[in-house]
């Protein structure tokens, strides 16, 4: 029997002896962010289907032997003992989470400075655990015109630049799905050193995210400053080694809402339509994928968890005190609950739902227990 009105598309079978349990009702539940998309969330995976993607294995090796860590997978990485070990250690990642999330690369550089910033303005508005990593898309993302992929998927053939688009950088991001595997622009294991980026952002950019948090013009470019030397002091640009991986898991079942398989510029693949049959198939697992960054998602651990590896070795294990430098310093716009709340109204696109607490969320952070402590993925 399959599993389900859907277990063809996820490609398992119930085995012979497990009970047969009935499946539950999808529920279209409103999110609470007035910019999500109107679509619901799918069912989440039964057990059956979490042990059957488990029994599978990590995402990147499917099938399984058929590629490995090895010297010449790695490359230049095999030779650099830091890089070595952050390769391991998104490896292990992928080992322990193939059950039930869904795993994407998004490699980059330049624009380092613009993801600690909105990490940190969500660490303080949102709870967002920016010690794990850096969040690429929050302030004055257009959420409300682009809310999914399938959005995005129907949008981006009309824009002339495709994936270059600014409205597409405001909410998107391209990333692959495989950490050894080849990409026809960013592999892993190639570009993870130096990086890699399209285009520079601009320090008008810097100005513009923290007038978007209540921020007045003339403060916001003495800020965007302060901001960069701090960043500056903790090596973010690596000194050579300015490269960074952001390893993004998320639930197999929501995959189709934010993601689509495609090829370079955003151009859709329809051989991996819907994408998630493909990253539950047994492989191999390889191409690229545009994501919508939705708030919804990626401040929730619930649908995503995120974890940021960096080249730089300094900048790698100091993320911590930077994301405590830049809450330091954007006390001015944030130091308050009548601020958090201006900057969190912008964010949610409508008034504070009754859940919101303008309280700084680093205190109820802290006071919550560790599930998952540093050296268990870092």
């Amino acid at each position: 029997a399959d599993f389900g009105a859907d277990a063809g598309a996820r490609g398992v079978k119930r085995p012979a002896s497990a009970p047969i349990a009935p499946e539950p009702k999808a529920q279209c539940i409103r999110s609470v962010w007035a910019t999500d998309s109107a679509v619901p969330d799918p069912d989440p995976l039964t057990v059956y289907e979490i042990k059957a993607q488990a029994k599978l294995g990590a995402q990147t090796l499917r099938p399984r032997g058929s590629i490995s860590m090895g010297k010449k997978t790695l490359g230049c990485v095999a030779a650099d003992a830091h890089a070595k070990h952050c390769f391991e250690k998104m490896m292990e990642n992928e080992m322990r989470m193939c059950g039930e999330w869904a795993v994407f690369y998004h490699s980059y550089n330049n624009a380092a400075v613009l993801y600690e910033l909105q990490a940190a303005v969500a660490s303080v508005l949102f709870r967002f655990k920016s010690s794990y990593a850096t969040l690429p898309r929050l302030l004055r993302g257009n959420f409300p015109t682009i809310p999914d992929a399938c959005t995005l998927e129907s949008l981006l053939p009309t824009w002339p630049e495709q994936d270059h688009s600014p409205l597409f950088k405001s909410v998107a991001i391209c990333a692959t799905t495989s950490l050894l595997r080849e990409d026809p622009e960013a592999t892993p294991t190639r570009v993870f050193l130096g990086g890699y980026a399209a285009s520079a952002p601009s320090v008008s950019l810097i100005e513009d995210l923290v007038k978007s948090c209540g921020v007045d013009a003339r403060e916001s470019k003495t800020l965007a400053t302060k901001i960069q030397k701090a960043c500056v002091d903790f090596n973010v640009g690596g000194a050579g080694r300015s490269g960074h991986i952001l390893q993004i898991f998320m639930k197999r079942h929501l995959v189709d809402k934010y993601a689509y398989g495609s090829f370079p510029m955003g151009v859709p693949d329809p051989s991996r339509k819907p994408l998630s049959t493909h990253l539950n198939s047994p492989g191999p697992i390889v191409g690229q994928v545009r994501m919508v960054v939705h708030p919804s998602a990626f401040l929730r651990a619930s649908r995503t968890r995120v974890y940021c590896y960096s080249a730089d070795p300094t900048y790698h294990t100091k993320r911590k005190e930077l994301q405590q430098a830049l809450t330091d310093l954007l006390a001015p716009a944030l130091g308050s609950d009548e601020a958090r709340a201006r900057a969190a109204k912008g964010i949610f696109g409508a008034e504070l739902p009754a859940w919101y607490s303008t309280m700084d969320q680093r205190v109820v952070a802290s006071a919550m227990p560790k599930k998952l402590v540093s050296s268990d993925w870092k």
